[in-house]
């Protein structure tokens, strides 16, 4: 078995693909190794996606991280069950494909509130990079909205809003709101409507089961993979699932010569060298790996000096709000597994120092599960009136 690469890539998600492609696109040559942690869980699978509707079993739950795998310190306990995807493909397998830029002014928070820190690196240094990566993830939005200044069109139109959105796009055009802070009261704001821009092929079906799309509506970084699997200029790209990376081997403190990772099937322990080690296995594992990754060089693991490897982890603030309509006389339900509604009105550079905020539909709700009624054997009768 081969044991020296060009590039050797820790985990096969959406980084792993992108890294993967831009590289054999420049020289198709190129030797590559990827590991991935976990099994291949077959995509566009008929089996498996009556499996998700008839029972609501995903096929890649065992992948998950369990609660007694993960902790956290400090006062905050970030949720690690169900949340990555431990497989080839990784987090693609079941992510939502929301796909929006930050905001200029977020990489100024420091500059224009006198708070935190600002960024070492500016919108405008990343603006091609959000514009190669739309076009690589085939994000579906609205430029007209011009919620960033200047910004290039997006690669797909925007899917349309649900008949659910309906109702709150009404009520958010009645809407002017008046923020006030102490005893001053800021501007008003007129609540503008959006459409989430998504990661996803017009070919989407709406049966509201993205969690497992039966053809691949989705962007998957399985899909970027296999085909550069199956490229016959590719020959040197070679992908070993069930492989978990556990130590990265330093020649010295600033150079990385190759990985430790184990086969779970045998057990065994191999150690695979490149020129260029690339680790792309998400903000939960790569911290764990540089903390295990204890040398000569780093005692406490790779980069951690300061130990700071692993802390301050950033996660989302969610606050949820709920209405209630007295009846559903059209019948709604939530066609899409993902939000359309969406507005930044209040992610403004106005509202940074008090808190900007993000608003969107939750894509749950209107909800029947009208498989589940069906197996149950209700009627249509019944089922019309549960709906």
């Amino acid at each position: 078995m081969k044991d020296k690469y060009d590039y050797v890539i820790d985990g096969a998600g959406v980084a792993a693909a992108a890294v993967t492609k831009g590289i054999l696109e420049h020289n198709h040559d190129t030797a590559i190794l990827i590991l991935e942690a976990g099994p291949e869980v077959v995509a566009k699978d008929r089996r498996f996606w009556w499996d998700y509707i008839t029972r609501g079993e995903r096929p890649y739950t065992f992948t998950y991280d369990q609660k007694w795998e993960s902790g956290t310190t400090g006062n905050t306990d970030f949720l690690t069950e169900g949340v990555r995807v431990k497989a080839y493909g990784g987090s693609t397998m079941h992510w939502g494909g929301w796909s929006l830029r930050f905001k200029p002014e977020d990489f100024e928070l420091y500059t224009r509130t006198g708070e935190g820190a600002d960024w070492p690196i500016s919108y405008k240094d990343l603006e091609s990079y959000y514009e190669k990566g739309e076009q690589f993830l085939s994000v579906c939005g609205d430029h007209t909205e011009g919620w960033i200044e200047g910004a290039p069109e997006y690669p797909v139109p925007p899917f349309d809003w649900t008949a659910p959105d309906g109702m709150m796009l009404e009520s958010w055009e009645k809407m002017d709101v008046e923020y006030q802070e102490g005893d001053i009261k800021g501007p008003t704001v007129k609540v503008k409507s959006g459409k989430m821009p998504i990661a996803r092929y017009r070919k989407c079906m709406t049966t509201g089961t993205c969690k497992y799309c039966p053809i691949g509506g989705r962007f998957n970084a399985q899909y970027v993979l296999d085909d550069l699997k199956n490229d016959s200029r590719f020959k040197n790209l070679e992908i070993r699932i069930n492989a978990p990376v556990h130590q990265v081997n330093m020649r010295s403190k600033s150079e990385a010569e190759s990985v430790t990772y184990s086969e779970n099937t045998t057990g065994k322990k191999y150690t695979v060298y490149g020129d260029t080690i690339v680790l792309a296995s998400g903000a939960y594992n790569v911290p764990k790996l540089l903390s295990s990754s204890k040398n000569e060089f780093w005692k406490n693991g790779i980069g951690n000096d300061t130990d700071l490897v692993g802390r301050y982890v950033v996660s989302h603030s969610l606050l949820e709000i709920n209405g209630y309509a007295e009846s559903n006389p059209n019948g709604y339900f939530q066609e899409y597994d993902f939000p359309t509604l969406m507005s930044r009105s209040y992610d403004t550079p106005e509202h940074q120092k008090k808190g900007k905020i993000f608003l969107f539909k939750n894509r749950k709700y209107p909800n029947t599960d009208i498989a589940r009624l069906m197996i149950e054997g209700r009627t249509r009768e019944e089922i019309d009136d549960v709906v």
